[in-house]
């Protein structure tokens, strides 16, 4: 019994320091998100990825968009914790949150990729600092990525169809 809980004394303070946190990512859809051929709107595949270092971010930011969605570990220097998280997002412009959880310290950046139907090179993801992830939330509208504060995201205006607005 002794043992049992010098054990646990030892143990417990390094378990609450582990750094392995459950992250939330709020994202919006606007209603003129991801357009196809006849201007309606499309939910859109999104992969959440944990990215290792800064140079893992500047990799992600720089990778060909395919090489990133099909073998992200691949794609130059970019290093993920595990396998990415792909969800779907409609277009609406309801928030859908989503747990990103047992994060371990290591991981210092996320990186957010959109599947558009006509992508605008640079604008189909975006890279979000740990310390900042639970602070901003994803916006998607027409074919870009942009991240805002969640009040202003609630607030948003309606996108103008024109890349990064």
């Amino acid at each position: 019994m002794r043992a049992t809980l010098l054990l646990a004394a030892c143990v417990l303070p390094f378990a609450a320091c582990s750094g392995v946190k459950t992250f939330e990512l709020g994202l919006h859809g606007d209603t003129t998100l991801n357009p196809n051929e006849d201007n309606q709107p499309n939910a859109v595949r999104v992969r959440v990825l944990r990215l290792v270092g800064e140079e893992s971010a500047r990799a992600f930011r720089e990778a060909p968009f395919d090489a990133l969605w099909s073998d992200p570990i691949t794609a130059g220097n970019v290093v993920i914790d595990s396998s990415p998280l792909t969800l779907y997002v409609p277009p609406r412009k309801e928030r859908v949150t989503v747990a990103v959880k047992d994060v371990p310290a290591k991981v210092t950046h996320f990186g957010v990729l959109g599947l558009f139907n006509s992508p605008v090179t640079g604008k189909d993801r975006v890279v979000i600092e740990r310390g900042n992830f639970d602070a901003l939330e994803v916006w998607l509208h027409d074919s870009v990525i942009d991240t805002r504060a969640p009040s202003a995201a609630a607030t948003a205006p309606a996108a103008t169809g024109k890349p990064g607005s």
